[in-house]
């Protein structure tokens, strides 16, 4: 409460939850019950990005500290994990989510893993996977694909951003093999669900 009062209503609560927010962007299609009577309006980021003059992409990679070596460290690993805060938005505990991590990480071997924490995604990636490339810069995935990060395959529970690779992407979507009430307000609970929204919206 006290950290409410300093922080405001957004502290330890997902995204777009205030009584102030009547409208929420986003850039892929999704139906969280806590945003339950709010716009919900669908941008395509890459017709945007492609709009905007080149000091104004330079300007956006500086916010974001992004450079030719940040995008090497994508290149240098087959799968790309997404992760979602569920520790933090107390649907587990963070050991709770450090096991399921765990699991997929070894399901394709640590050499061939970089982990992309969420973020709002509090847990220490880097020491609970001293071995992994963890990709710590808070960047959104949207914009690293804008800028040609592509993988093998890509891993998540649930998360809406591996649907910003697009439809024909290889996606394993871990939430299919976990409890439904587990995982359902992080999300579509299986990537058919998702991939229907994302059609459903437009999106190619």
């Amino acid at each position: 409460m006290i950290a409410r009062f300093f922080f405001g209503d957004y502290y330890c609560h997902p995204v777009g939850t205030s009584r102030l927010v009547t409208a929420v962007y986003t850039s892929s299609p999704y139906d969280k019950p806590y945003h339950k009577g709010k716009e919900k309006i669908v941008m395509r980021l890459e017709e945007a990005w492609n709009s905007f003059p080149e000091s104004k992409k330079e300007l956006i990679l500086r916010i974001f500290n992004i450079d030719e070596e940040c995008m090497d460290r994508f290149r240098s690993c087959k799968v790309i994990l997404l992760t979602q805060p569920y520790a933090v938005d107390g649907h587990m505990t963070e050991e709770e989510q450090m096991n399921v991590y765990r699991k997929i990480v070894s399901h394709y071997g640590e050499d061939n893993v970089v982990i992309k924490p969420h973020p709002r995604d509090k847990c220490d990636y880097k020491s609970f996977f001293p071995h992994v490339e963890v990709f710590d810069k808070v960047v959104p995935m949207q914009l690293l694909v804008l800028l040609g990060a592509g993988f093998e395959r890509v891993a998540t529970i649930n998360s809406s951003s591996a649907l910003s690779f697009g439809l024909d992407t290889a996606i394993d979507w871990w939430a299919e093999e976990m409890e439904r009430d587990l995982v359902k307000d992080e999300g579509f609970c299986t990537l058919q669900e998702a991939r229907q929204a994302l059609q459903k919206h437009g999106q190619k």
